[in-house]
């Protein structure tokens, strides 16, 4: 998956965001497209850090260390987030919007990584 269906997964999540009668809490809908969103998002993380780190003579593709450890860290931040949504859709719950906004952040992070 390209990046830029990546886009367009958010921006439909987003989109979703203003149809919220509660404002605290995200609905069914919202939950599911960030939820799929974040996995897409996780399937082009993975990839970039299966990359070899970037040498002196650049060969590409390749990836930098501090982009990999700011996608590392997102996925991982994401997976809670992500699980603590899918938690709340089993037990028929509601879950805060934090969850949607910690997948939203990782989503953010993957977008940083360049196109080659």
């Amino acid at each position: 998956m390209t990046l830029r269906e990546i886009a367009l997964f958010g921006a439909l999540g987003l989109s979703l965001a203003a149809c919220n009668p509660d404002p605290t809490v995200a609905t069914p809908n919202q939950e599911v497209i960030a939820i799929n969103a974040y996995n897409a998002a996780v399937a082009t993380g993975t990839e970039y850090l299966r990359l070899p780190l970037c040498a002196p003579v650049v060969v590409l593709p390749c990836r930098t260390q501090g982009l990999s450890q700011k996608v590392y860290t997102a996925l991982r931040s994401g997976r809670v987030a992500r699980k603590q949504l899918l938690d709340a859709l089993a037990a028929n719950q509601t879950a805060p919007l934090t969850a949607i906004g910690a997948l939203q952040a990782a989503y953010s992070v993957i977008q940083q990584i360049p196109q080659q």
